[in-house]
C-alpha cells in the first residue's frame, strides 16, 4: 500500500495529478481545500498489492448499451400505514 500527500491550485487538479503520477487505481482518503493562503492538499492510496490491470479496468457496460431499463415490480405494502393488508386481531 503506498499513501501520498499531493498539493494544487484545486483539489481537482491535485487528484488529476495523483492519477498521472500513481494511475487510475488510487482511492482519495482525505481533500482540503485551498485557501487564499495555501493551495489544495489531498491525501491518496494505491494498493500495491492489486494489480494495475485490474486497478484501471473500465466499469462493465450493460448489454442494453444505453436501452431503458425494465420496471421493477411495486413491492408489497409492509404491513404499516394505509396501504397495509388487514390484519387479525392479537387477542378474540
Amino acid at each position: 500500500m503506498q499513501i501520498q500527500t499531493l498539493t494544487g491550485a484545486s483539489i481537482q487538479d491535485a487528484l488529476a495529478e495523483a492519477r498521472a503520477t500513481l494511475g487510475d487505481g488510487v482511492v482519495l482518503l482525505e481533500s482540503v481545500a485551498a485557501t487564499d493562503d495555501r493551495p489544495a492538499q489531498i491525501t491518496v492510496m494505491l494498493d500495491a498489492a492489486r494489480p494495475a490491470a485490474v486497478a484501471s479496468r473500465p466499469a462493465a457496460v450493460p448489454a442494453s448499451h444505453g436501452a431503458a431499463e425494465p420496471e421493477a415490480p411495486t413491492p408489497s405494502p409492509l404491513g404499516y400505514g394505509y396501504g397495509a393488508p388487514a390484519r387479525r386481531p392479537l387477542f378474540s
